[in-house]
């Protein structure tokens, strides 16, 4: 990271990019099932600071690859009812804040158990790279595939400071226990994501599809 919020990989490996560049892309590789210690599912830990403060508004953004379509883009797992926002695909938080098996490859977000659910319109292409961005304020919350809005929702869908200290943020799962000790399949990653971004403001559509043309190639941006 630029600003200094280096996540710490946990029995993630990294892959090929997409220009192809290998050892760029974090890579999780996680079969398991039923209920597992955090230790045992591959994903990056993030520092707490980086969700838990984020605020009234927002932006999520990053490239997915997924080897199938289940998997956690990135969430927060919170001591309180009402306080775990969930990013995820092919499986969503429900109102009790536990985890629920979707449809294979769909977006889901959810910023606090009492909220209510998005979910997009198309579903991220398996064994491609998807463009994926969230952006949520206390008016509305939209979501864009690969550069171009696919779904939106009003109401407040800001995310509560929670700052306990037993918080896990996670790129590439949902662990939802309050420290991180247990997680769901339905949301384990298997695939690769590149250029994990958060903002503290919500971009505008011209700026995604902006930023997803740069990330695309640099050079003819």
């Amino acid at each position: 990271s630029g600003f200094g919020n280096h996540g710490q990989p946990v029995r993630a490996t990294f892959g090929p990019d997409k220009r192809g560049d290998s050892g760029r892309a974090i890579q999780f590789s996680n079969k398991l099932l039923g209920l597992v210690p955090w230790t045992e599912a591959a994903h990056v830990r993030l520092p707490s600071e980086l969700i838990n403060g984020a605020g009234n508004e927002g932006t999520f953004a990053l490239w997915v690859y997924p080897f199938n379509g289940v998997g956690g883009l990135i969430a927060k797992a919170a001591p309180t009812v009402g306080s775990s926002p969930v990013f995820t695909y092919g499986g969503y938080s429900m109102t009790t804040g536990w985890s629920q098996a979707g449809d294979p490859g769909r977006v889901y977000f959810r910023p606090n158990n009492n909220s209510p659910l998005l979910a997009s319109e198309a579903l991220l292409s398996i064994s491609n790279w998807n463009h994926v961005v969230l952006t949520y304020s206390p008016s509305g919350v939209r979501l864009y595939m690969n550069g171009r809005i696919d779904s939106a929702l009003s109401g407040n869908f800001s995310i509560a400071p929670t700052l306990a200290p037993s918080m896990y943020n996670a790129l590439g799962a949902y662990l939802w226990d309050n420290d991180g000790s247990r997680g769901n399949p339905n949301q384990y990653s298997n695939g690769r994501y590149d250029n994990a971004r958060n903002y503290n403001r919500a971009l505008s559509a011209a700026e995604v599809l902006a930023l997803r043309e740069y990330e695309r190639d640099p050079q003819s941006a």
